[in-house]
């Protein structure tokens, strides 16, 4: 079955199977480290507006 947008299931199927071998490496390594507690923190910032800021000339 192709979808509206052009993805098969055949191909969804082996992108499901396929492995990401520098991010699974990244991640091994913070849980070695025992850094995922920083991670997390890191991450929970990211798309969040630091709050209003002043355009160039005004203030």
């Amino acid at each position: 079955m192709t979808t509206a947008n052009g993805w098969t299931d055949e191909l969804l199927d082996r992108m499901r199977a396929t492995g990401d071998p520098l991010g699974d490496a990244a991640i091994a390594e913070t849980y070695a480290l025992g850094q995922q507690e920083q991670v997390r923190k890191a991450l929970l910032g990211f798309g969040r507006s630091p709050g209003p800021t002043r355009s160039a000339g005004s203030g």
